[in-house]
C-alpha cells in the first residue's frame, strides 16, 4: 500500500491545499468497492472491500427501527447525573412516566417526535401530552419534569452513524463465516473502523439531543408556554442538561431561605393558609404548579427551611418553624426561631408566619412571668411531720395501635415507605411488638386462566398467608 502522506504529495500542485486532497481520499476510500486502506495506507484489491461491504450492509440489513432500538438502549446505559431523579427513555405513553413528587426527572424524547422551530413541533406535542397525562388519570406533579428531543435536522445523520455501527458490529460477529473470508487484516481493520464509528455515535448523539423543553405558567393564567435551551459541552449527555438548566436558573439545586419567604408572600398567590403552612404542603405546591421554581429534589426545600430558621434577621426575612399546630389550643408546640433545626418529612411540621410566631412568644413570656411572680408572704399550708398528700391516680397508657389505610396502585410503594418512617418507625422500639399485613381486594369482569395461574404461583412463592380467586 501507498502511504496517505505520498499520494496527497503526488496530487497537490503548488498554491493548492493539501487538505481538499486528504478529504477526498478519505471519501474515496468509504466509497470505492475495491480500495482498501489500513494504518493510513491505501491499495487496490480483486476482491470488495470491507468498507464496502459495510456500508451496503448500513442500507440493506438495518433500518431506521434498528437505529432507534441500539439508540434507546445506548442511552439508558449513560449515568444518571445528579440532581436527577431519574430519566426515562423514549416513553411509549404518558403512563411511563411516574408522576412522583421526589426529585425532578428528565425525559428523553424519541427521534420521531424531534424539535424544531415554528408554531407547532412534534416535541413539544408529545412533552405536553405527557405534561397533562398520567397512568390513571391527569398529572399532577407537572413541575417535575423537564424533557430533552433531537434536533430533526440531526436525525438522519445520527441514524446513518448507528447503522454504520451495527455493520462493522454485524461483520465482526460473523468473522468465522466462511463467505467472508476474512483475513487477519480484515479483522484488525473491521475493528479499527467499530471503535471510530462507536466515537462517531457518540459524537452525534450529543449534537442531536441539544434541545432541552421546559413548561412555564404565569400565575393566574391557565395557559402554558413551552421554552426551550440548547445544551452543548464535552461533558456526558445528562450532565450537559443539568449543567444548563442549573446555570439558567430552571433546576434549583441550592435555595435560601429568603426566597422561600418571597414565594410564601408573593402577592398575586399567597400561599400562607393563615398563620402557617405545613412543610410538605409547601413542597406539594413546588412540584404541581408550574409557576413556582423548579426546586430539584425535597432536600432542597429543607435545607433552605434550616437556614430560614436559623435566620437571626427571621422576623423581617423568613419565618419560624413548628413540629405541628394544634387547632384546640391555637398554638404551635415546639416552635422554634433562629436556631438550628432538623427538617424532616413529617406530615405536621409548619412554617409559622412571622407575626404569629411573636404572638405566641410573647404570651408564653408572660405567662412565665406571672407564674415566676409569687408573694414571699404566703404561709406554707404542709409542715414537715405531716403526711404526704395523696397523689391523684395515674392515667392508664393505651397498649395497642390500629390503623388502616387504602393505597393507590400506582404509588403503593410510596405511600407505604411514608407509612414506615412516619408511623410505624414511632412505635417500633425494644419490647414493642408491631404487626404489618398487606390486603389486596381487587374485582374485574372475568380473570382468565393465564392471569389466575400467574398471580396464585406469584403469591405462593411471596409467601402469602392466603389467597384464592372468588365467583
Amino acid at each position: 500500500g501507498i502511504d496517505r502522506t505520498r499520494i496527497v504529495l503526488g496530487c497537490v500542485q503548488p498554491g493548492e491545499r493539501p487538505g481538499v486532497f486528504g478529504d477526498a481520499l478519505r471519501h474515496l476510500a468509504d466509497e470505492a468497492t475495491y480500495l482498501y486502506n489500513q494504518q493510513m495506507r491505501y491499495w487496490y484489491d480483486t476482491k470488495p472491500s470491507l468498507t464496502r461491504l459495510a456500508a451496503d450492509r448500513a442500507l440493506s440489513r438495518f433500518g431506521d427501527d434498528d437505529a432507534d432500538e441500539y439508540l434507546r438502549t445506548r442511552i439508558q446505559k449513560l449515568r444518571c447525573a445528579n440532581p436527577l431523579g431519574g430519566v426515562h427513555v423514549f416513553p411509549e405513553s404518558p403512563g411511563d412516566v411516574p408522576d412522583e413528587d421526589d426529585s425532578v426527572r428528565l425525559v428523553v424524547l424519541h427521534p420521531e417526535s424531534p424539535f424544531e422551530r415554528g408554531d407547532t413541533s412534534p416535541a413539544v406535542e408529545t412533552a405536553q401530552t405527557i405534561l397533562d397525562e398520567r397512568r390513571g388519570g391527569r398529572r399532577i406533579n407537572r413541575n417535575m419534569l423537564v424533557f430533552l428531543a433531537a434536533e430533526k435536522a440531526r436525525v438522519p445523520e445520527l441514524r446513518q452513524a448507528i447503522r454504520s455501527r451495527l455493520a462493522w458490529q454485524s461483520i465482526l460477529d460473523e468473522q468465522g463465516e466462511h463467505y467472508l473470508n476474512l483475513t487477519p487484516a480484515d479483522v484488525n481493520q473491521a475493528k479499527t473502523r467499530l471503535e471510530e464509528a462507536d466515537r462517531t455515535v457518540g459524537l452525534r448523539i450529543g449534537e442531536t439531543f441539544s434541545q432541552v423543553l421546559y413548561p412555564v405558567q404565569s400565575p393566574g393564567q391557565a395557559d402554558i408556554r413551552w421554552s426551550s435551551v440548547r445544551v452543548s459541552g464535552s461533558a456526558g449527555l445528562f450532565e450537559r442538561v443539568v449543567n444548563k438548566l442549573e446555570s439558567s436558573q430552571h433546576l434549583i439545586t441550592a435555595y435560601a431561605g429568603t426566597l422561600v419567604r418571597r414565594d410564601l408572600d408573593r402577592p398575586e398567590a399567597p400561599l400562607w393558609d393563615g398563620g402557617h403552612i405545613g412543610v410538605r404542603t409547601l413542597w406539594s405546591y413546588y412540584c404541581r404548579y408550574l409557576y413556582m421554581p423548579r426546586l430539584a429534589g425535597f432536600g432542597v426545600l429543607t435545607a433552605a427551611i434550616a437556614r430560614g430558621v436559623a435566620d437571626l434577621n427571621w422576623q423581617h426575612d423568613t419565618f419560624a418553624y413548628a413540629d405541628t399546630y394544634d387547632a384546640e389550643g391555637d398554638r404551635y408546640p415546639g416552635l422554634a426561631t433562629a436556631a438550628q433545626v432538623e427538617v424532616t418529612q413529617s406530615l405536621t411540621a409548619v412554617l409559622v408566619r412571622p407575626d404569629r410566631a411573636m404572638a405566641q412568644l410573647d404570651a408564653e413570656s408572660q405567662r412565665d412571668e406571672a407564674e415566676a411572680d409569687v408573694p414571699e408572704d404566703i404561709e406554707d399550708t404542709w409542715h414537715p411531720g405531716d403526711p404526704d398528700p395523696p397523689r391523684p391516680p395515674a392515667t392508664p397508657q393505651p397498649t395497642r395501635f390500629y390503623g388502616r389505610k387504602e393505597l393507590d396502585p400506582v404509588r403503593a410503594i410510596r405511600d407505604l415507605g411514608t407509612i414506615l418512617e412516619e408511623v410505624t418507625k414511632h412505635l417500633d422500639g425494644t419490647g414493642k411488638e408491631v404487626t404489618l399485613t398487606v390486603e389486596i381486594n381487587a374485582r374485574s369482569n372475568g380473570y382468565d386462566t393465564s392471569t389466575q395461574r400467574i398471580v396464585k404461583e406469584n403469591a405462593t412463592q411471596l409467601g402469602f398467608d392466603s389467597h384464592e380467586f372468588e365467583h
